[in-house]
C-alpha cells in the first residue's frame, strides 16, 4: 500500500472521469491506514507518552503521503475541537481536503477519521510531521553531499563552504555533516546494513576508516560469525587499520569476543495481541490480563517443579532402601555360612587368622596319648 498513489478527488469526480476503480482502491487503503493509526496509538502509548515507534509502524506500511492525508481528514472533521493544537489545525486546513458527499449529503470523509482520543491523534500528528521534517533534512544533506563541486582549483576554493556552513543551512551540526561524509566511504554492502539498522551509526563512522579490502574482510567475518561489530570493536579495528596490523586473524579475534549482554526488551505487536481480546478492551486491561495469565502460568510451573523434586527424592529413597535390604541379606547369608563352618555360632576370624581354628580345637585327652 505504500506505493499506491493517494487519490485526492471525491467520488463524483472519479465517476465523471471514469476513475472509480482507482478511487475505490485508494479509499480502501485510506481505511486501512486509519485503522493502523489507531492500532499504533494503542500499542505505543504508555505512561503519558507516545513512543516514536508508533509513527514508524504506520509510515513503513503506508508512507507519509497517505498517513498525512488521513490525519488531515481527521483534524478537519473536528476542526472545532480545541484538543487539536492550533498549529496542527492550520496545517490540516492548508492540505485543502475536498468534501466527498454521498447521495444523502453526508461527507464520506467522516468514515476516514481516526477513532482515537483527539489529544493522542494530535500527538501522533505532531510526531509524524517532525519525523517527516527530519527525513527531508537528511535527504537535503545527502543531495548536497552528492552534488559535484564546481572546481577543485585552489584559486577559487573560497567559493566552497565549510561543513559547518552546509550544516547550518540544513539545520544540523558540522559534525553531523562530517559523519555523513564518512559514511560515503563505506562499501555499498555495509552502507545497506547501516540503512537497514543492522549496524548502528556510531560503529559505522569508525568502520568507514577501514580500507575497501578490510571492509571486504569484515563482511566475510560478519557473515561467518553472524554478528555485527559494536562501537568498541569498531574503534579497535580502526586503530589496528591505522597501524597496519588489521588482518583476517585479528579481525576474527575481535569479532569472536563476547559482547555485553543486550537489554532483554521484548516488544509485542498490538495487532497480534488484539485477536485474543475483545475489541472493547483497553491497552491497560490487555496488559493486566497478560500479567495475570503469566502469574498463573508461573505458579503452575513452580508446582510442577516441586512435584518433580518430590518424586525424585522418593525415587532416591526407594533406591537407597533397596540397597540397604540387599546389604542386610548379604550379611545374613555370610553369617549362616560361618555358623555352618564353625558349628558353635561364635564369630571367627578364619579368613584373616587361620591359626585361630587350631587354638580353639578341643584339647587331646591323656588316654588318647597313651
Amino acid at each position: 500500500m505504500k506505493n499506491l498513489p493517494v487519490y485526492k478527488h471525491p467520488a463524483a469526480y472519479a465517476r465523471e472521469h471514469d476513475e472509480l476503480a482507482v478511487y475505490r482502491a485508494s479509499n480502501q487503503a485510506n481505511t486501512a491506514c486509519k485503522e493502523a493509526i489507531g492500532a499504533a496509538i494503542r500499542d505505543h502509548y504508555r505512561d503519558n507518552r507516545l513512543d516514536a515507534a508508533a509513527v514508524d509502524q504506520v509510515v513503513q506500511q503506508f508512507g507519509y503521503d497517505r498517513t498525512f492525508h488521513v490525519l488531515a481528514i481527521t483534524v478537519c472533521q473536528a476542526d472545532w475541537d480545541r484538543r487539536y493544537s492550533p498549529d496542527n489545525r492550520a496545517w490540516a486546513n492548508a492540505m485543502s481536503i475536498p468534501a466527498n458527499p454521498d447521495a444523502w449529503g453526508t461527507d464520506r470523509n467522516c468514515y476516514l477519521a481516526v477513532n482515537s482520543h483527539p489529544g493522542l491523534v494530535d500527538l501522533f500528528l505532531s510526531q509524524t510531521r517532525k519525523a517527516y521534517a527530519q527525513e527531508q533534512q537528511k535527504t537535503s544533506v545527502r543531495d548536497k553531499l552528492k552534488k559535484p563541486p564546481e572546481t577543485t582549483s585552489p584559486k577559487i576554493s573560497a567559493k566552497f563552504r565549510s561543513d559547518d556552513e552546509v550544516g547550518q543551512d540544513a539545520g544540523v551540526s558540522g559534525d553531523t555533516i562530517r559523519n555523513y561524509i564518512a559514511l560515503t566511504q563505506l562499501v555499498p554492502e555495509l552502507q545497506q546494513m547501516v540503512d537497514e539498522k543492522k549496524i548502528a551509526l556510531s560503529p559505522a563512522y569508525q568502520l568507514a576508516a577501514l580500507t575497501p579490502k578490510e571492509q571486504g574482510l569484515l563482511l566475510e567475518t560478519i557473515d561467518s560469525e553472524q554478528t555485527t561489530p559494536s562501537l568498541s570493536q569498531a574503534q579497535r579495528m580502526k586503530k589496528l587499520s591505522q597501524s597496519g596490523e588489521l588482518n583476517e586473524d585479528t579481525m576474527l579475534s575481535i569479532m569472536m569476543e563476547q559482547k555485553k549482554p543486550e537489554k532483554n526488551d521484548i516488544t509485542l505487536s498490538g495487532e497480534k495481541l488484539r485477536k485474543y481480546f475483545p475489541r472493547s478492551y483497553t491497552p491497560f486491561q490487555i496488559e493486566n490480563t497478560i500479567f495475570k495469565l503469566l502469574d498463573a502460568w508461573q505458579k503452575k510451573r513452580q508446582r510442577g517443579q516441586r512435584r518433580n523434586a518430590e518424586r525424585q527424592q522418593r525415587r532416591i529413597g526407594d533406591q537407597r532402601g533397596r540397597a540397604y535390604r540387599v546389604s542386610d541379606e548379604s550379611r545374613a547369608d555370610s553369617g549362616d555360612k560361618h555358623q555352618q563352618q564353625c558349628g558353635d555360632g561364635h564369630s571367627c576370624d578364619h579368613d584373616r587368622f587361620p591359626f585361630v581354628k587350631l587354638l580353639r580345637s578341643p584339647p587331646i585327652s591323656n588316654g588318647s596319648r597313651a
